[in-house]
């Protein structure tokens, strides 16, 4: 103990260190990156690719089963699975959890540029995006107009750039965007008449605009670059394209089109802010960048760019929710804090010890915030957690090792020695410091293979991990270090006379009158624990299971699906009556809306003084246009953490997946598990997405009769794709340097009508022209709106919406409807993606578990020498159990991801007051019988144990009576803690003799 002499021998020096440690445990604190959780890496590349005009069948075929071939072939893939929607498709390759998502993303851009010319010329590139759960926008704005005139070039032009201009901002997205292209209208006549395609005039047009290296030149002595270059100016040179006929004879482009001008799309969305239209503004942050930080300079940038006709106005920032919650958070860690001291002041009723030992916490604290900030870790909700957990504990060292200074000055007192605090400073901290290094180390270890874990667990729960395994090593070294050295320092006085005292003497009395008779009939109070231990796993058996209870906050999202094809203006008329509900409802704050081409999403935020839970406003919405008609309409609950909930719970729903080879089968069953599920008590809505259908028309072109005609029949397609689309010919700058494209097409609404497309005429490379009808037929068919494959096989999906007062039954019974219903051949149930998701996070979390529960007892083994006794403290853990699912039946919890990780620190909690014990035992059967050290050990700790449940239990209770949103998701892991701690100290004081008398065999002794 030479350090502890250094320190005691040189207090100066101590004290300033301890200083410098406040002082940057603070500036590290203030430092430190807020959020409100942490960034999840999801091991997933998601491929998205365009197929313009396309049905989501064609999609399917010609785009997404060719992407996931190439998959098959990449190193790590754990599965693919992929969406076909009209006119685009996404496939998301899921990689197993360890692979360096930069050699797969590398990986995979080479497998898409090596395959893209076997995807239809029309696609647009593949886009590669990574998959992480803080991806949504990090705040949202509205721009308004304040008289009327429409703002959106002003927005584009303007707001845009300067909010891109701005550190930590990754991507600013306007809804109802317009894009710039030049519009080349083509002349039909004069197309025949010069016996040109649409093809031929793109192909020159193209051959107009390019730039290209061509070698080098000798310049005298020097050797220089030289390259070749024709370009195009939209409103000059555009029209004079020499353009090469049939025949030979060069035009220009004016000669064959009717009109040449530099257009704008129509928006492709409309959007408002509370029934006003509005110019949606989402920006979202770079995964490096600080969200609180990225807010604050958005807003103010936004606050700047205010003039007299536009009005902005926050939407939601996520830098409200984080704020709310780690205020949360720091009032808990307060409120901990002073409850703990308040308990020290209770058991030891002097102020300067309940100072020496609550010293503990703000130091650790600090200690744990200036290594977090190093490890570059931001303060989040996960790491408020931790500390807010290890508050009761880390007062927990410094107890043991006060109370042993105490006692080496009643040893002085009772040897008529003269009082020296140095000495008793030393001697009491040299006695203790292997019983608490162990106690630590029996603590912390079982938070190493929960950091150490794969998959979204183990990242979700690390930074909670560091900031707890921090937080106790800290608390350890202070309290071999600091106690001792503030002990000699403002000599605290061991009062006996206390109230406190006066309620232990009782206890005392009452554990020498029950021990004496379990420790004769040991066997007894084992077989009742048991018993308890077994109606505490039935009531388990009980407990809902809400893997992820996501943080709802009396926010809903509704969304509308139309048939296919409908217009924007059409979606805006018939989505009014609902919209204007969701605002004149005084629950809701604030209402967004957005229009677009595949439905309408609205998201009516809560307000603050509202009591309505998000389940209620969604029954009640559910309830009030059950009847709508035109539109398919889901209503659902959202909040603060609803993207993270979604991979892990569906919250009010309950999906059914099935599997097959057969897109008819599948159909067949699902509207046989729709029916069933029906007739669920507690189902308000089934939602079956492959009922959402739209008639295709398929263009069977007859391949002899085409080739008589002069046409490669894949060609003919590609004329008719051309006439109903135009097609892209070049990408140009204009006045304003901006890069726009140059596209050809007919004249608006030209071959909308079949009839009349049948009817036109194409022309074939030599110039002749066929009427279409003469070499294809339309044949008109049912496509469903989306198609869904994982690993080569579709999947339809059935959902359920259950009553949220119903909705664990409700959804246990939906599980056990869908297993009645006979499903047609090839047709299966399958693991539903959150299902599986779920299995894996659980079994990750029980491999935790075992290597948790081996590492305690492994430190347990080294600090007894004894396997015998490690056993015996172990049995404290699954007896703890009695009180953690017995609190959890009693709360109503449900058994939770948070639930779990609550669990797996009990491991490492209960077993020290077993070691308190055993240890007390050990020392005591050296010098009296084993009956009467087990008794002397119970009531000579029994002061220590209280203390140390009391401060960990009752600094726990704000983080369980806080009703912050956020908070609220670490609910689960109080409860279990909580209940689990009070069992343990019960069954540690009252098992532990009977148990050590059967394990040691010595029950006669004494």
């Amino acid at each position: 103990m030479s350090y502890l002499k250094t320190v005691l021998n040189r207090p100066v020096s101590a004290i300033l260190i301890i200083l410098s440690v406040i002082i940057f445990g603070i500036m590290s604190i203030g430092g430190m990156q807020m959020e409100y959780f942490p960034d999840l890496d999801m091991p997933m590349e998601v491929v998205v690719i365009t197929y313009p005009g396309a049905d989501a069948d064609s999609v399917e075929r010609l785009v997404v089963e060719p992407v996931e071939d190439i998959g098959k072939n990449l190193t790590g893939i754990d599965s693919i699975e992929s969406q076909s929607y009209e006119n685009y498709g996404m496939i998301q390759f899921t990689y197993e959890y360890g692979t360096d998502l930069d050699d797969a993303y590398m990986e995979l851009k080479a497998a898409l540029d090596n395959m893209a010319g076997d995807l239809p010329s029309e696609c647009d590139p593949p886009k590669i995006m990574e998959v992480g759960i803080n991806n949504d926008a990090t705040i949202s704005v509205a721009a308004k107009s304040k008289d009327g005139s429409d703002i959106l070039d002003y927005i584009n032009d303007t707001v845009v750039p300067s909010l891109e201009s701005l550190g930590g901002v990754a991507e600013v997205k306007v809804k109802g965007s317009r894009e710039k292209y030049a519009k080349i209208v083509l002349d039909e006549e004069k197309m025949k008449q010069y016996g040109l395609t649409i093809n031929q005039i793109a192909s020159d047009v193209a051959s107009a605009d390019f730039d290209m290296p061509v070698g080098t030149l000798d310049f005298g002595t020097q050797e220089i670059a030289a390259n070749a270059y024709s370009d195009i100016d939209w409103h000059s040179t555009l029209k004079k394209v020499a353009i090469r006929t049939n025949k030979g004879a060069l035009i220009t482009l004016s000669d064959v089109v009717s009109t040449i001008n530099m257009f704008e799309d129509d928006p492709d969305t409309i959007s408002r802010f509370n029934g006003q239209d509005s110019v949606i503004i989402n920006v979202s942050k770079k995964s490096t960048a600080e969200t609180v930080g990225v807010c604050s300079a958005v807003e103010k940038k936004i606050k700047s760019l205010e003039n007299d006709s536009v009005e902005y106005e926050v939407i939601n920032s996520s830098a409200d929710d984080i704020m709310d919650t780690l205020t949360e958070v720091l009032k808990t860690l307060v409120e901990g804090v002073l409850i703990t001291m308040v308990v020290l002041l209770v058991f030891l009723g002097d102020w300067k010890a309940s100072l020496i030992v609550g010293s503990s916490m703000p130091l650790s604290l600090f200690i744990a915030a200036m290594v977090l900030k190093l490890m570059k870790m931001p303060f989040d909700l996960m790491t408020g957690t931790g500390m807010i957990i290890a508050i009761g504990m880390l007062v927990d060292n410094s107890i043991v090792v006060l109370e042993s200074c105490f006692r080496m000055q009643e040893e002085q007192r009772a040897s008529g020695e003269k009082l020296d605090f140095k000495k008793s400073a030393l001697n009491g901290t040299s006695a203790m410091v292997f019983s608490v290094l162990g106690s630590t180390l029996t603590t912390i270890v079982v938070y190493a293979p929960i950091a150490m874990a794969s998959g979204m667990s183990g990242q979700m729960n690390r930074p909670l991990c560091y900031s707890i395994i921090f937080t106790m090593t800290a608390s350890l070294i202070n309290s071999v270090t600091v106690v001792p050295l503030l002990f000699t320092l403002i000599k605290p006085k061991s009062k006996t006379e206390l109230r406190i005292n006066k309620i232990l003497d009782i206890l005392r009395n009452a554990y020498k009158s029950i021990i004496p008779k379990f420790l004769k009939r040991p066997v007894i109070p084992v077989i009742v624990a048991v018993l308890l231990l077994l109606v505490a796993g039935g009531l388990f058996t009980t407990l809902n299971l809400d893997i992820f209870p996501p943080n709802y906050d009396g926010s809903i999202k509704v969304e509308a699906k139309f048939r296919s094809g409908t217009k924007l203006e059409v979606m805006d008329e018939r989505i009014k009556e609902i919209e204007s509900a969701l605002v004149a409802d005084k629950n809701f704050e604030s209402v967004e809306l957005t229009i677009e081409s595949t439905g309408v999403t609205m998201t009516a935020y809560s307000d603050a003084k509202s009591k309505r839970s998000s389940e209620e406003a969604v029954e009640e919405y559910t309830e009030k246009f059950k009847d709508t008609t035109d539109m398919d309409l889901n209503i659902t609950p959202t909040g603060v953490t609803t993207g993270l909930a979604s991979l892990m719970s569906e919250g009010n729903a309950k999906t059914i997946s099935l599997e097959g080879s057969d897109m008819a089968s599948l159909e067949q069953g699902a509207d046989l598990i729709e029916e069933k599920l029906n007739t669920v008590p507690g189902v308000i809505k089934v939602q079956n997405n492959s009922a959402a259908r739209k008639t295709n028309a398929r263009f069977h072109i007859d391949q002899q009769a085409a080739k008589n005609a002069g046409f490669q029949p894949s060609a003919v397609a590609s004329q008719i794709y051309s006439m109903l689309n135009g097609m892209k010919a070049a990408t140009i700058d204009d006045e304003n340097l901006d890069k726009v494209d140059v596209r050809l097409q007919y004249p608006d609404n030209e071959y909308n009508d079949p009839r009349v497309l049948l009817n036109q005429a194409i022309v074939n490379s030599d110039g002749k022209s066929v009427a279409l009808k003469d070499i294809c037929d339309i044949e008109y068919t049912e496509i469903p709106l989306e198609i869904k494959r994982v690993d080569d096989k579709f999947i339809v999906e059935v959902k359920a919406i259950v009553n949220s007062k119903a909705k664990y039954k409700a959804a246990a019974a939906v599980n056990a409807a869908a297993k009645e219903v006979t499903l047609p051949d090839g047709v299966e149930l399958a693991q539903s993606s959150t299902d599986k998701r779920l299995g894996e996070e659980m079994g990750s979390m029980g491999n935790s578990l075992v290597i948790a529960i081996l590492l305690v007892f492994l430190v347990m083994a080294i600090q007894f020498e004894s396997v015998r006794y490690s056993i015996m403290v172990m049995l404290c853990i699954p007896f703890s159990m009695i009180g953690s699912f017995g609190f959890m039946f009693l709360m109503g919890e449900p058994i939770s991801m948070m639930a779990m990780m609550g669990i797996l620190m009990l491991v490492g909690m209960v077993v020290n007051n077993g070691i308190l014990l055993v240890d007390g035992v050990n020392e005591l059967k050296k010098e009296m019988p084993l009956q009467e050290a087990l008794i002397e050990a119970g009531l000579t700790r029994l002061r220590p144990i209280l203390m140390t449940t009391l401060t960990t239990v009752l600094s726990m209770l704000p983080l369980l009576l806080s009703g912050n949103s956020g908070m609220n998701m670490m609910h689960g892991m109080g409860v279990v803690i909580v209940g689990g701690l009070i069992a343990s100290t019960i069954l540690a004081m009252f098992l532990m003799p009977p148990f050590y008398v059967l394990i040691s065999g010595k029950k006669k002794e004494g």
